[in-house]
């Protein structure tokens, strides 16, 4: 590899590795590239009320808290942790694997 493009890597690999990142009370979703997050109190519905918006495509990308993290303090990347990942808690329904059921 060229010193100047492994150089390159290397930087983006050390700027994502050591970017600020937090977490949210949160679902997030990818509604056609764009990262939406939908927050608010526990209990009020956020879980059930993606489920519309999944049906119709859209992906979902956390359920109940999202990790953030501030790349190149301009563009937010939004992730989920690895225990919940493809799951969805609905209190009234329970907890859905969205990967089985919507593909």
């Amino acid at each position: 590899m060229i010193t100047i493009n492994w150089i390159n890597l290397a930087t983006l690999a050390i700027d994502h590795q050591f970017a600020p990142q937090g977490t949210a009370h949160a679902t997030t979703l990818d509604i056609k590239d764009v990262g939406v997050r939908l927050r608010g109190d526990s209990g009020v519905g956020k879980s059930a009320g993606v489920i519309p918006l999944i049906e119709r495509g859209h992906s979902l990308v956390a359920d109940d808290l999202t990790v953030l993290k501030l790349l190149d303090e301009r563009e937010m990347m939004a992730s989920s942790r690895p225990l919940n990942r493809d799951s969805l808690a609905c209190l009234s329904i329970g907890i859905i694997n969205d990967a089985e059921i919507f593909g």
